[in-house]
């Protein structure tokens, strides 16, 4: 199994793709609310995909190009979230100076909280600029933290983290914070949560996930400007 993974890199695709599409399915079998929440299918294909390494010996530079060629999907699958936004393209004219400010806000508390936190620890600038944009898309975070001499595999985990923790609440957030409106809920979501966020709420509401689809997009380009600010501040 080892030398298959070396040889063919498709491999690992197949069985991380399938891991994940099994666990879809047994989430939407689930009727109980809290299983349901719990059954988190991008954590559980982590967790299949680490166990079945440790299980089976074989070391994560075999696995490393799978998981490169998985990392190419995100740059198209993060373009696909422009559908829900074109079906949706009259609600952003109608509010778009509210939703471009509740971005930009947005974005402000998720960089300048980590510019906080870090400065209160004492955490070196190389953490602080890993961190940072650890609430916009992978390839984005990524050139970021590569930019401001951050560790681009400290980047990583905190993107994915931060991405998993918000679909797994944003649902319950919305329910404890009395959110009526499908358009805070999807820039919420897509602020603070990028691309796993939202599609956790796209398939509630179309427009939440337009919302949240516009948010990736200028969540990073509004985090890309505001890194190297605070950071020359550190």
């Amino acid at each position: 199994m080892n030398n298959l993974l070396i040889e063919s890199g498709f491999l690992g695709v197949i069985l991380t793709i399938g891991i994940y599409a099994a666990c879809l399915k047994l989430r939407e079998k689930v009727k109980n609310s809290g299983l349901k929440l719990a059954l988190n299918p991008l954590l559980i294909t982590i967790a299949v995909i680490i166990a079945l390494l440790l299980l089976f010996r074989i070391p994560y530079e075999s696995y490393e190009p799978s998981g490169e060629r998985i990392t190419w999907l995100l740059t198209p699958a993060t373009v696909c979230f422009a559908v829900p936004l074109y079906r949706q393209a009259h609600v952003l004219r109608r509010h778009g100076r509210a939703i471009l400010v509740s971005i930009f806000m947005g974005s402000l508390a998720s960089v300048g909280s980590i510019f906080i936190m870090a400065k209160l620890l004492g955490l070196p600038l190389a953490i602080h600029a890993s961190l940072a944009p650890k609430s916009v898309t992978t390839p984005i975070a990524t050139g970021i933290a590569e930019e401001m001499g951050g560790i681009v595999g400290c980047t990583v985990i905190a993107v994915i983290l931060t991405g998993i923790i918000g679909s797994i609440f944003t649902a319950s957030l919305k329910k404890l914070f009395h959110i009526k409106s499908d358009i805070a809920w999807g820039l919420a979501t897509g602020t603070s949560s990028h691309a796993i966020g939202t599609s956790a709420v796209i398939s509630e509401s179309e427009l939440a996930g337009a919302m949240g689809s516009l948010s990736i997009a200028l969540a990073g380009i509004i985090t890309v400007a505001l890194v190297p600010i605070l950071s020359g501040l550190y």
